[in-house]
């Protein structure tokens, strides 16, 4: 029995003296204990909230803000607002320091995407607005600045930070200012939406972006036979493909340009070689016969086009031997004549 009450005994000494501990930079309790012997349990209990340590923070800097407060001096005040990083700090100094300067500062730090719409729906200073709408990534309330926000500068800012398609067609559509239509068109990437700007755009220049970013080769094709302003068709047949869309505009386009451009981009070699023997223009004829490598047709152009220019593009492009011998006995033109010997061998 007496040896019992001696262990306890022991055992009584050994638990009364662990000691506790809160390391306030760790964040965490330990509790030692000193006991004569070499047993020296350590249990350290975490504390990771983000919301303690965020708190913490801010408490520490509670000190920086009242130093703020009570500063007068510009240089010194701007300085401390750079040691600030707490959110809730800077977001007050944001929306309530009486000076500029020192808002301008306070906004270019926060992160907070609550704060900065705050900051950018409501604050006087146009700058400070322009920096508060810099750094929202929030396209909902950049959408609503797009829309709302008086000043055009600051519109321009919101828009070029969008990248939702709706938002950005309610702003090329509704928008008044030209710019803006601009800057909104340039970022949209829906072709359907592109299409309805490219065909009801009142603006020539904002229509040019659209077709400039159109794909759709119904809606080129639409643009190019349609439209009133020469620019734009030129545009829109750049973009096409469509042979046959090319081949309608080459034959019936009013325009010399315009019907050059779509020359230019045939190969279909029986479109070219109509093109080659109808088109009254010479040089558009000229670039068609340019296009052509089909020797039955060149030989026929060399031989028959009143053009001496357009004969000496077809003879230059023409390998048959027989066709060349001819053309060098008989082409009624000195030029082309050398031109069909320079190419016999």
């Amino acid at each position: 029995m007496k040896n019992i009450l001696i262990v306890l005994g022991l055992l009584w000494t050994m638990t009364s003296c662990f000691t506790a501990n809160y390391d306030h930079h760790e964040k965490s309790f330990v509790l030692e204990t000193t006991s004569p012997f070499d047993i020296t349990p350590i249990i350290t209990i975490k504390s990771t909230s983000s919301e303690e340590i965020f708190a913490d923070d801010c408490s520490s800097q509670n000190d920086l803000y009242a130093a703020l407060l009570n500063e007068s001096d510009l240089e010194l005040r701007k300085e401390i607002v750079g040691k600030i990083s707490c959110q809730s700090t800077l977001a007050a100094i944001a929306r309530q320091d009486s000076n500029v300067e020192v808002r301008k500062l306070a906004v270019n730090k926060l992160s907070s995407q609550s704060t900065l719409a705050t900051v950018a729906r409501q604050e006087s200073n146009v700058e400070i607005r322009k920096i508060a709408v810099s750094r929202l990534t929030s396209q909902s309330t950049l959408a609503t600045i797009a829309r709302q926000e008086s000043n055009v500068e600051v519109r321009k800012l919101a828009v070029n930070k969008l990248s939702s398609q709706s938002a950005l067609a309610t702003v090329a559509r509704q928008e008044s200012n030209v710019e803006i239509r601009k800057i909104a068109v340039s970022r949209l990437t829906s072709q359907s939406t592109l299409a309805t700007i490219a065909r009801q755009e009142s603006n020539v220049e904002v229509r040019k972006l659209a077709v400039n970013k159109l794909s759709s080769q119904s809606t080129l094709a639409t643009v190019a036979r349609q439209e009133s302003n020469v620019e734009i068709r030129k545009i829109a047949v750049s973009r096409l493909t469509s042979q046959s869309t090319l081949a309608t505009i080459a034959r019936q386009e009013s325009n010399v340009e315009v019907r050059k451009l779509a020359v230019n981009k045939l190969f279909s070699q029986s479109t070219l070689a109509t093109v080659a023997r109808q088109e009254s223009n010479v040089e558009i004829r000229k670039i068609a016969v340019s296009r052509l490598t089909s020797q039955s047709t060149l030989a026929t152009i060399a031989r028959q086009d009143n053009n001496v220019e357009v004969r000496k593009i077809a003879v230059s492009r023409l390998f048959s031997q027989s066709a060349l011998a001819e053309i060098a006995r008989r082409d009624s033109n000195a030029e082309v004549r050398s031109l069909a010997i320079e190419r016999l061998h």
